[in-house]
């Protein structure tokens, strides 16, 4: 019944994408992001290669260590069935029903009655920061959609005084990373800090901040595949810092009740509304007031994870503001330091929202009985009906915008065409790379397209010689060349340290920040490989964290095992 009501509410929230399923939409980030998806989609499904490099955006760059490539997650198996497409359409669909899954499975981990988890099921996917934001084209931002499930498994291991869940909760935080959403680790992360720092008070018990400590150890442990990576290219492109932003109160009363939830609004901020909306129907807004003042053992926990993530919206406020204390910790001040709008974290600050509005679904059954059950039910459903009227709406953006196809370019080429930088997608389709692209920071490359002058191929000596090309790969190169002289093969691409040469004799290296190899006179052939020593490393720290987690199944169920026989013990005597 749970699977059912999930995707029900699913397909009823992701109405605008119904009637449009496979077509393309290119509205703001969706091009930017759709071409992430398809290098990756094609270097396996085309080339049979992990998709480690990216030659076609921006002169060539890192594919997996890019921090919003979205590639070790389940749903690309999505991606490599329909393609990148209709994969991520239906990722927005199948997202929203593990969102609503697991409000409902937080809801019975804290003891809600049916109804109560039903309400605290749906008034986090049915705000309107997920609608605002997949329809601008933030796809790093649907693995909000796990934080629930974060908050079910820490509950269930503090409850069961069990670190496994702990583990497996910080192994869903790095499931986060792993799908681009950086932020939204660190959106866990917070929550997890915020409700472990309450329950220990409330509970007088260290349980609850030795399960944030695992989550966060197996949480660093099974991300650094991807997080080794991305700091690695972190370096070689920082991302700008920017400055903070101030939000008064009355203003974010705006972004919360107000109806008007548009992506194109204008004349409210400095920057578009999907960066601010995150829209709460009254009537779950009510409810989560009377669940903040009811049952306090058990909702301060969630009270002081709402105020922390509402007092953090607040922004920049001085040094002593919530926001900039985050951001400010030695860790956050590198993560967080790139992400100007505090507002982001409205999100988040949905999740507690939603269990407080559960618990006072239940205070009115307890108060009023059968008309508490009316009440809470008519709440729910004109709850339900308002969010619906109001946020799905922005998904249809997405096709509102389309891009021009290019014909397919025989052999891979770099081009600066003009108006490739917003064409990426369709550019790499038709077998070209763009180095006129939209990136998190300015890119700038001293690769030569076809269509600029100076332009020598894809690939050439700098002396005398000749250079073919034998074999082209994303992450494979292969040339036959033959050098009257000790000269330099240039390879028509940025330079990268993970480049290594496998076949031949020479030295990589690079030349004003292309790649170039070094090699003596004669014929021989040459073969590139892309490998990145920061992901293997990333893959051994993995490795090492799955064996810590079977080492604590192991030693957990060992001692339930134990405790088992020890209660049992006596009876079988007597």
């Amino acid at each position: 019944m749970v699977a059912a009501g999930s995707l029900a509410f699913a397909l009823a929230f992701a109405w605008p994408l119904l009637g449009h399923l496979g077509k393309f939409g290119a509205f703001h980030d969706w091009e930017f992001f759709t071409e992430l998806h398809w290098v990756a989609y094609y270097t396996v499904a085309h080339y049979h290669q992990f998709p480690l490099w990216n030659p076609y955006k921006c002169g060539g760059m890192p594919m997996f260590g890019h921090p919003q490539s979205r590639v070790l997650t389940s749903f690309f198996l999505l991606h490599l069935i329909a393609g990148p497409v209709l994969g991520s359409q239906l990722e927005i669909i199948l997202h929203l029903a593990i969102a609503w899954a697991g409000g409902y499975a937080l809801g019975r981990t804290l003891g809600l009655s049916t109804l109560g988890c039903i309400v605290c099921a749906s008034v986090f996917p049915s705000n309107s920061w997920f609608f605002l934001h997949i329809g601008e084209g933030h796809a790093v931002f649907l693995p909000l959609a796990y934080m629930p499930w974060v908050g079910v498994l820490f509950c269930i291991g503090v409850n069961r005084r069990r670190l496994l869940p702990a583990a497996l909760a910080g192994l869903l935080i790095a499931l986060c990373f792993w799908e681009g959403g950086l932020y939204i680790s660190i959106f866990c992360g917070i929550f997890v800090a915020a409700i472990a720092a309450t329950m220990t008070l409330t509970r007088l018990s260290l349980w609850p901040l030795w399960s944030a400590m695992t989550a966060a150890f197996f949480a660093a442990g099974f991300a650094a595949v991807k997080l080794l990576p991305a700091m690695e290219m972190f370096r070689a492109y920082p991302h700008p810092t920017m400055g903070g932003e101030s939000n008064p109160w009355l203003m974010i009363a705006v972004f919360i009740f107000s109806r008007n939830q548009d992506i194109l609004r204008s004349g409210l901020t400095s920057f578009g509304f999907f960066e601010y909306g995150a829209y709460i129907a009254i009537p779950f807004a009510v409810l989560a007031l009377l669940g903040s003042i009811s049952y306090w053992r058990r909702s301060l926990p969630w009270t002081m994870s709402a105020a922390l993530f509402l007092l953090m919206v607040r922004g920049d406020n001085g040094p002593h503001s919530v926001w900039m204390i985050v951001r400010n910790l030695p860790l956050s001040s590198r993560l967080l330091g790139a992400m100007r709008f505090p507002t982001r974290i409205l999100g988040a600050f949905a999740l507690p929202v939603s269990v407080l509005a559960g618990f006072g679904t239940d205070l009115l059954v307890k108060w009023l009985r059968t008309w508490g059950i009316w009440l809470s039910a008519i709440a729910l459903a004109v709850g339900l009906i308002d969010a619906w009227l109001v946020g799905p709406p922005n998904l249809k953006l997405i096709f509102r915008d389309s891009t021009k196809q290019l014909p397919t370019s025989f052999e891979f080429r770099q081009m600066r065409e003009l108006g490739a930088k917003f064409n990426m997608t369709y550019v790499a389709v038709a077998n070209m790379g763009a180095l006129e692209c939209y990136e998190y920071t300015d890119i700038t490359t001293n690769v030569v397209g076809f269509d600029q002058p100076g332009y020598r191929g894809e690939q050439y000596l700098v002396g005398l010689g000749s250079a073919q090309l034998d074999s082209w790969t994303p992450n494979a190169l292969t040339y036959e060349i033959t050098a009257l002289a000790p000269t330099v093969l240039i390879v028509n691409q940025n330079y990268d340290g993970g480049w290594t040469l496998v076949e031949g004799t020479g030295e990589v290296l690079s030349s004003n920040g292309v790649l170039g190899v070094s090699v003596p006179a004669g014929r021989q052939r040459i073969k590139l490989v892309y490998r990145s020593k920061s992901f293997c490393y990333g893959l051994g720290l993995g490795a090492l964290t799955l064996i810590a987690m079977a080492l604590l199944w192991f030693s957990e169920n060992r001692g339930m095992k134990t405790a088992r026989l020890e209660v049992a013990s006596p009876r079988s005597n007597e």
